[in-house]
């Protein structure tokens, strides 16, 4: 039945904040807003969610002018300690920010995910009578020293890996760093990234 707004006819700088204690993860804050100037201005100033954990780098999201529109905005920040949440404006008079619906989802890391310890904590897959097509090496890594690879240099192959992890309710980004190529020039069949969670009851 509420909401947060920012306002004045007047130039303004405001903000809020909260501070939260958080546990070592990725974590998505996301917020509803609108922002609007009353008087036509359609650059009314600096308008930004604003996150940050310990002392770290602060991540600002800028808010975009929506009008009377709700719109969705999302950042992210990793690391554990205590993650600062606020929303800040300096904007010229007549302009209105409205705050709603602030959510922060914990997003667990997936252990070894960067291959750092070879291919510990994965379950790979592969068809029967046909050799594990999965490995990890030191080879143009994209971070750290070690990545995770499928490669057969002669045959067709289906490979897979997988890892389940624990998460609490709420909304999530699976993210990875990626590259694929086909050295002889053939059409590849199927290349994707596969997410799943329990069916509800």
């Amino acid at each position: 039945n509420n909401k947060a707004f920012f306002w004045s006819s007047q130039a303004y700088q405001q903000s809020i904040h909260q501070a939260v204690t958080v546990v070592d993860g990725s974590h998505l804050i996301s917020a509803w807003v609108k922002l609007q100037n009353f008087s036509g201005k359609t650059t009314p100033g600096i308008c930004r969610m604003e996150l940050q954990i310990n002392s770290d780098t602060p991540v600002y999201v800028d808010i975009p002018v929506t009008g009377d529109t709700w719109t969705r905005v999302h950042g992210s920040v990793s690391g554990t300690g205590l993650l600062n949440v606020g929303f800040y404006a300096n904007v010229v008079g007549s302009t209105s920010l409205a705050i709603d619906d602030v959510a922060i989802d914990v997003m667990p890391r997936l252990q070894n995910g960067g291959f750092e310890s070879g291919m510990n904590n994965w379950i790979e897959w592969h068809p029967n009578g046909q050799a594990t097509c999965f490995a990890t090496d030191s080879n143009d890594p994209r971070s750290g020293n070690q990545k995770g690879y499928f490669w057969n240099e002669t045959n067709s192959y289906q490979q897979s890996i997988q890892q389940t992890i624990t998460i609490p309710e709420g909304r999530f980004t699976v993210t990875a760093w990626a590259k694929l190529q086909n050295y002889a020039g053939t059409p590849i069949t199927v290349a994707r990234m596969e997410l799943t969670t329990p069916m509800s009851g």
